[in-house]
């Protein structure tokens, strides 16, 4: 027997039925859209990078980890282009749950990061943010005003130029599509 309460009743179950399917569809489409941000560790460097090395103690004994592939990143002081390679000057900066470089008053020194080739200097430029994996290959002084500085030296293996508009990242959450620079050997 049909009673005047059923139509009230399926209206009410394709109600709740393509509320369920719309939350469906926002959770897929985030899954979806949050892996078209950048590949920070490539799939092929994957079990290469020591993900057990802190910059604390590399810089610390740069000899003991020589060799290693780590990841690190910072905040981009100086570039400096020679005939082959490109020198990149960075700010160690602690990273955050997807690498980025966090925007804080923190560092555990400057490593430069030696690229093999050319990259243009009006975009890799102070003050950008870039993390990057290369292999420890030692350390090098350099004077800082008056003061000697040791950088931690790496060879570039892959690194991400980390877009300009992410300064704020740390604080923002939501759905956005990625782009970014990479370089991958």
């Amino acid at each position: 027997m049909i009673t005047s309460s059923s139509p009230c009743c399926l209206s009410s179950l394709l109600s709740d039925f393509s509320k369920s399917l719309g939350l469906g569809v926002v959770l897929i489409s985030f899954f979806f859209l949050s892996a078209c941000g950048p590949r920070v560790i490539p799939k092929e460097l994957r079990n290469k990078v020591d993900r057990g090395l802190s910059f604390d103690a590399v810089y610390a004994d740069p000899t003991l980890h020589r060799g290693k592939m780590m990841l690190v990143g910072g905040e981009i002081i100086a570039i400096h282009n020679k005939k082959d390679v490109t020198e990149i000057e960075v700010l160690q900066k602690p990273l955050g749950g997807d690498h980025h470089p966090l925007s804080v008053d923190q560092s555990a020194g400057r490593f430069v990061y030696t690229y093999p080739g050319f990259l243009d200097p009006s975009i890799y430029k102070g003050g950008r943010r870039i993390t990057v994996i290369g292999q420890v290959t030692g350390v090098q002084s350099k004077t800082v005003g008056e003061a000697e500085v040791v950088y931690l030296v790496l060879t570039g293996e892959h690194l991400t130029l980390w877009p300009a508009s992410q300064l704020y990242r740390e604080s923002w959450t939501g759905v956005g599509f990625g782009f970014d620079a990479t370089y991958s050997r």
